[in-house]
């Protein structure tokens, strides 16, 4: 008697990625995500992951110790109003759907990322007269992500949502080019744009709007697939 086996690969594909994403989003210790909305500097603001569960935070993200991880979790507004610029302990920031992290104004502080930023949901700091700038080894900003900037500073970037920014800046001489990923938009408002840009994905768009400075349209590295410009 012959047996016939049929194995199901597109549900063995699918239980595989379910794992990998659960490997990939697993806690360690000293990992911190938000509690409630309020200023970043309070430690009522923050929760640490001590091994076994999520306790209330000694220190604020960047203060103290490495954090291999901090999420600013849906339903909470996080305001930057403490200067990081000099920390080295954040490596990697998630902006979870529904979650915001903001600034205060008049501060010029730098909001430095060893490794990657993670965007879902919106990071919105252009305070009127003053603002943080964001220093990222990798950014990735996802379709439901929203972030507005006056300076953006990186290595690696990839956007798939809406950026609006006055400066896009390479943070050292081996960075890759910015990435419109399709359906994204990237609103530029700065001076003449200091980066190679990848424009050419299906459906997005770059507005260029020289109405706070004068600017050159920068001739990206393949193409714009929509392109427009105002001010």
């Amino acid at each position: 008697m012959n047996y016939i086996f049929r194995v199901n690969l597109s549900a063995c594909f699918f239980t595989g990625i379910i794992g990998l994403s659960g490997a990939l989003s697993a806690q360690t210790i000293g990992d911190y995500r938000s509690a409630v909305t309020g200023n970043w500097s309070s430690t009522a603001t923050w929760q640490m992951f001590d091994g076994l569960t999520w306790v209330a935070a000694t220190a604020y993200p960047g203060q103290l110790s490495n954090a291999a991880l901090t999420s600013i979790t849906n339903g909470h507004t996080v305001t930057l109003d403490v200067d990081l610029t000099t920390s080295s302990f954040l490596q990697n920031v998630t902006i979870d759907l529904g979650g915001t992290l903001t600034d205060l104004s008049a501060l010029t502080y730098i909001l430095p990322i060893q490794n990657l930023l993670t965007v879902t949901g919106t990071i919105n700091m252009i305070a009127t007269s003053g603002s943080a700038s964001i220093n990222a080894k990798e950014i990735q900003i996802l379709s439901t992500g929203r972030l507005t900037n006056r300076r953006i500073i990186f290595n690696k970037a990839n956007n798939y949502g809406i950026v609006s920014t006055v400066g896009l800046i390479y943070r050292d001489a081996s960075a890759t080019p910015w990435v419109n990923q399709s359906n994204s938009v990237l609103n530029y408002s700065g001076g003449t744009m200091l980066v190679d840009i990848s424009a050419s994905a299906l459906d997005n768009t770059v507005n260029y709007n020289s109405s706070s400075a004068a600017q050159t349209i920068k001739t990206p590295i393949d193409s714009y697939f929509n392109l427009t410009l105002s001010g």
